[in-house]
């Protein structure tokens, strides 16, 4: 089940769940153009893109992560 939904810049679309996230390259074939799931061991609650392009989401346990290049990374205080 999808808690969130993204359409990004690029023309990508990004899923959020409760099993991690999902890119779809091209919304007209999702199948063959996806990425691999990203933070599978997380509950993804929220998606967000900034002015650069760069996708943002926040977990149910309170943590933020973001893409700045082909890599998510959590930020830390």
């Amino acid at each position: 089940m999808a808690d969130q939904l993204l359409a990004a810049q690029d023309g990508s679309c990004w899923i959020a769940s409760t099993r991690g996230i999902l890119r779809c390259k091209s919304p007209v074939a999702p199948d063959a153009q996806s990425e691999p799931v990203a933070l599978p061991d997380k509950e993804v609650t929220s998606l967000a893109e900034d002015r650069k392009g760069r996708i943002w989401a926040g977990t149910r346990d309170g943590e933020l992560w973001w893409r700045p290049e082909s890599t998510w990374q959590r930020l830390t205080n």
